[in-house]
């Protein structure tokens, strides 16, 4: 008999763990689901701009990141959405002209709002550069822009710099042949390519948009400046041979020549190697005949170093400061006094009389690259948002558009800047010209359309009354933004 109870005791010992375990896993089911239940919310639809660079966006919640967004990468949000405690929102984004959906992190982006007072900064400027220097100015208010009319035709121009434009690639829709024509990996770039790089609207970004920077000496960049810029390069310490810091050098001959001194700085990193294990050999030093020459900038090295050490024996840079203040001195005369004066109009040569004769660099990449270090400069030093003035050229007989090459394979084709560019006046208008005053104010119902698209306020076009409060005749203007531009005017009368 003991044994028998033995047994019962034993199933219900089995029972009761069955139990328990079902009971645990509901418990924790229902804690899952209050954890990682997604709460979504529909909002009227609102833009907004990326505050960072390399801000993940999410085909889906719970995947990987689809692209890296560059800094100030405008998105038009559809809803909000709660989910494993953190708040994302539900945006869809133009990619090479296909609308797509997605999702990003709340905190990564900057809800835009459009700037009335704003407005009159841009009226010398074409309406296609207009959204992307709004988007702009929503991210920095200190910047300031101008124009460069340059007179020249933009075809023609881009068909003029592929004789001194190359690029370290060779796939076919990015060079113009594959015969390698500098080093290892050179190549001409195709006129397309060119077409790319040539047009400043699509540099107007805020991760690019600092290569039209007017570079003179800027007051609140000093010494702290120069210090942090260096920290993490191989140009951090002393001098050896003067027994000076280069952040002091660099600060030195920023004063000196009256040009701007992280532009410099940052010219120095990227023609130095100053980032990576070694530094170039300008940088090294070269010794020749028992005295050892530099070239930081690599002044005159044309077809390699050598030619830069032979620049260098020339000007007797025997030491790095010598190297530091004759390479800014070079630049200063040649280009930043001689109205090249930012890193786009140092690659190409708006104001001379034959174009490519006088760039500063042949790699057609080369601002986009050395922006970069700008970049990375301005926000180590916490001075990316102080007063800064961009210089914007201008071309005669723009294109509507111009993509990328390569086909939905380069980032900036999510941009919703030049996707239609098409003006107000060709759509449909409609609102009532005559309404009634109504809680102090009187305003029409406006309607635009697109063929059977529906214009959206504030996403495409943005409306300013004028004498809305009160009876008798008001007016409103209507501006076309992102992939509508020019503006509407219309009267109508408050009863």
């Amino acid at each position: 008999m003991a044994k028998r109870r033995k047994r019962v005791s034993k199933k219900r010992r089995q029972v009761r763990k069955r139990f328990l375990l079902a009971f645990l896993a509901a418990i924790i089911a229902s804690s899952a689901y209050l954890v990682l239940r997604k709460k979504e919310t529909s909002v009227n639809h609102y833009i907004v701009l990326t505050k960072e660079g390399s801000v993940p966006l999410y085909q889906d919640l719970g995947h990987q990141t689809s692209y890296k967004l560059e800094r100030g990468t405008p998105l038009i949000v559809e809803k909000e959405v709660r989910s494993l405690n953190r708040n994302y929102l539900g945006v869809r984004y133009d990619m090479d002209g296909i609308i797509s959906h997605g999702y990003v992190y709340a905190s990564d982006v900057l809800r835009y709002h459009f700037d009335e007072s704003f407005e009159t900064s841009l009226a010398a400027f074409p309406d296609s550069y207009r959204q992307p220097i709004r988007y702009l100015h929503a991210l920095y208010p200190s910047w300031t822009y101008s124009l460069i009319k340059t007179q020249l035709d933009f075809n023609q121009a881009a068909l003029s710099y592929t004789n001194k434009a190359l690029i370290p690639a060779s796939h076919p829709e990015l060079v113009r042949s594959q015969n390698v024509v500098e080093g290892k990996n050179w190549h001409y770039a195709s006129v397309d390519t060119v077409r790319y790089y040539l047009d400043p609207r699509l540099h107007l970004n805020g991760g690019q948009a600092l290569m039209f920077e007017k570079l003179s000496y800027n007051p609140q960049e000093d010494l702290r400046v120069a210090k942090e810029i260096l920290s993490d390069t191989n140009m951090k310490g002393i001098d050896e041979s003067t027994h000076k810091s280069y952040a002091e050098i660099f600060v030195d001959v920023a004063k000196k020549y009256n040009i701007s001194l992280s532009n410099i700085l940052s010219r120095a990193i990227q023609e130095a190697g100053g980032t990576s294990p070694t530094l170039s050999k300008g940088a090294q030093g070269v010794s020749v005949n028992g005295k050892t020459y530099y070239n930081i900038f690599n002044i005159g090295a044309n077809t390699g170093y050598q030619d830069g050490i032979a620049y260098a024996i020339k000007m007797n840079w025997d030491n790095r400061e010598k190297a530091i203040d004759g390479g800014v001195a070079y630049l200063a005369s040649h280009y930043t006094q001689n109205k090249q004066d930012s890193l786009y109009l140092q690659r190409f040569d708006l104001y001379s009389k034959h174009l490519g004769t006088h760039s500063y660099m042949t790699n057609i990449l080369a601002p986009v690259d050395e922006v970069k270090h700008i970049l990375k400069g301005y926000l180590k030093t916490n001075t990316l948002s102080i007063k800064r003035h961009l210089e914007i050229p201008i071309f005669l007989n723009m294109p509507t558009q111009v993509r990328y090459p390569l086909r939905g394979q380069h980032l900036q084709n999510i941009n919703t800047n030049l996707q239609k560019n098409k003006p107000l006046s060709t759509l449909s208008l409609s609102y009532k010209q005559d309404v009634d005053l109504e809680d102090g104010m009187g305003q029409p119902h406006i309607q635009l359309t697109d063929g059977s698209y529906q214009l959206e306020e504030d996403i495409d076009y943005h409306i300013s009354y004028m004498h809305q409060h009160q009876r008798g005749q008001a007016s409103f203007v209507i501006t076309g933004m992102n992939g509508y531009c020019g503006t509407i005017r219309k009267n109508y009368m408050i009863h």
